[in-house]
């Protein structure tokens, strides 16, 4: 699993630009309404935008059992091909509501949001079997596919931050979940083949940071990153091989797995209701 760097540098750069603005609208507003500076307190709703990098590492993988299809070579060949490193990237939207309490500085409250998603990439990978003879003729291919998808995103984290004045910076973490569909597939120039599919609503967790900036009235500007991870998936079945290349059954069987996760940095707006 890894972080990727790319939203992670463009998080840390919002915020080293954002601060400074939203300290400039805090001093604007203590001006000209200091009562509302520093009172955080409430329930509030909003909703958000921003853009989801995810990452997925797919795995098909057989093993040798003599007397059937594979000879030894073919299956290091299809586990290696098998290996696939997928990227599901999406734009995001959804909507946020939560509570904080304020004493003092300090501000804690908690979450909730829904995101819509869309994420979804294939991967497909082919080569030339490395044998020779009668169980994989010369010239013979084989090709592993795999595909993973994210319709969905939902978490619920509590939050800690610390208020300067219409400025509030937090961390937070807690619980995420989606909706993980995978499909995967195995096909050789001869007629044999292999699928399975996974669809699954799996939870995992999700940690990030941001700040709000009071912007008028109940309104404040938002902007946020989070780190969503829901670790892996993984389901198995068995080759089938046609009578006329020789069908033996059962026949070899595969494992395949998939893991996801989501850089997600996003901007919003929030109402407090009261």
């Amino acid at each position: 699993m890894r972080v990727p760097s790319l939203l992670g540098a463009v998080a840390i750069a919002a915020l080293i630009v954002g601060m400074p603005f939203c300290a400039a609208r805090s001093a604007d507003m203590a001006v000209k309404a200091p009562s509302a500076a520093a009172n955080w307190t409430g329930w509030y709703i909003g909703g958000n935008f921003g853009y989801a990098l995810g990452s997925s590492d797919s795995t098909t993988s057989t093993t040798f059992i003599p007397g059937l299809y594979f000879p030894p070579t073919s299956v290091a060949a299809i586990n290696a091909a098998g290996a696939q490193q997928l990227t599901p990237n999406a734009f995001t939207g959804g909507v946020q509501t939560g509570a904080n309490t304020q004493v003092a500085n300090y501000v804690v409250g908690i979450e909730f949001d829904f995101e819509l998603l869309g994420a979804n990439q294939a991967a497909s990978t082919s080569q030339i079997y490395p044998c020779a003879g009668t169980t994989c003729p010369a010239g013979s291919t084989f090709s592993v596919g795999s595909q993973v998808k994210a319709d969905w995103l939902t978490t619920v984290r509590p939050r800690v931050g610390y208020a300067f004045d219409n400025v509030l910076v937090y961390a937070t973490a807690g619980l995420a979940v989606t909706d993980i569909r995978a499909n995967f597939g195995f096909t050789d120039s001869l007629g044999v083949a292999e699928a399975a599919s996974i669809s699954r609503v799996k939870a995992g967790w999700a940690a990030g940071a941001g700040f709000d900036c009071r912007i008028a009235g109940g309104w404040s500007a938002r902007f946020e990153y989070l780190y969503a991870d829901f670790g892996g998936v993984a389901t198995s079945a068995s080759l089938s091989v046609p009578p006329a290349v020789g069908g033996i059954t059962p026949s070899n069987p595969f494992s395949h797995s998939a893991d996801l996760n989501f850089s997600i940095v996003r901007a919003g707006l929030n109402y407090k209701l009261f």
